[in-house]
Formats: structure tokens, sequence, C-alpha cells
């Protein structure tokens, strides 16, 4: 990769989530069965605040994120003529990209699922407690995995050589 080159993956990577929450939107608001239960299940609290916590992280964090860190890298690479590291800000950026997404759709899935089954068909508190439970450990562990990613770019970014 050629210096000035990071921040335009970085950007595209920001465009992709973009377009998907853009669809996550449209899905949220649409007025059929059974996209119509989606803001019932937000407003309805419990393990509706999953999906909606879900989806602010993923807008807020998967796109004002990604296009910050964008504009961080632009500066190091074109402003003040620095190279990042491959073998740093390669591995960063894709194990943020993944653990950003991944966490931040599923536990909106999650949120989306556990919702339903509290207001539309009115589970026990047991029930939503075995079907959510199973979503805890891969949502955390891809936490991780984005705070991973994203020590990995910051090392690049300030271990940045040239002028």
């Amino acid at each position: 990769m050629t210096p000035s080159r990071w921040y335009v993956w970085v950007r595209r990577a920001c465009f992709v989530n973009a377009f998907v929450a853009l669809g996550w939107t449209t899905l949220l608001i649409l007025p059929f069965s059974p996209f119509s239960n989606a803001l019932p299940i937000m407003e309805g609290g419990g393990p509706g605040q999953w999906l909606t916590v879900g989806y602010l992280l993923f807008v807020s964090v998967g796109i004002g994120l990604l296009g910050w860190l964008s504009l961080a890298i632009h500066t190091i690479e074109v402003g003040e003529g620095r190279e990042l590291s491959v073998s740093l800000v390669f591995p960063g950026l894709v194990l943020l990209f993944l653990g950003v997404d991944t966490s931040c759709l599923t536990l909106g899935m999650a949120g989306a699922l556990g919702g339903y089954q509290a207001t539309v068909e009115l589970a026990s508190t047991s029930s939503l407690k075995d079907l959510l439970s199973p979503f805890v450990y891969p949502i955390s562990s891809m936490v991780l995995v984005a705070i991973a990613g994203s020590v990995l770019t910051l090392l690049a970014m300030i271990r940045a050589r040239g002028p």
C-alpha cells in the first residue's frame, strides 16, 4: 500500500456502514408487518433497548468513528506526509471494522428477537433470559475484537514514519 491510501479504505468502510445503516433505518420505519413491530419493540424497553442501543451504536461508532478515523489518517498521511505501518494498520482496521459491525448488528438482532418475544408474544422473563443469554458472550467478544483493532490502529498512527 502506498502512502496516503489508508484513509481511502477507511472512508470506504464508512460508506459501507452508511448504506447498511440506511437499510436498517428503512427496515425500522416500514409500515407493514413484521417491520411495523420495530418501533413498539424499541419503545417497550427491556430487550427492545438492545435493538435501540445496537442501532445507535452502529450509526455513531460505525459511521462517526470511521469517518473521524479517516480524517485523522488523512491528516497523518497527506498533511504530515508520514506513512503508517502496514503490519499494524491493516489488521487494526480489519479488526475494528469487523468488531464494531458484528457487535452492533448482533446486539440489534438480539434486541429485535427479544423485544418481539416480550412485546408481541408477551413471553415470560425466564424465556427472554433463555433467548438472550446466548448472545451475551459473542457480543462481548466482538467488542474486545473492536478494542484490539482500535489499539492496533492507534499504535499505527502513533508510530507513523516520515518527516
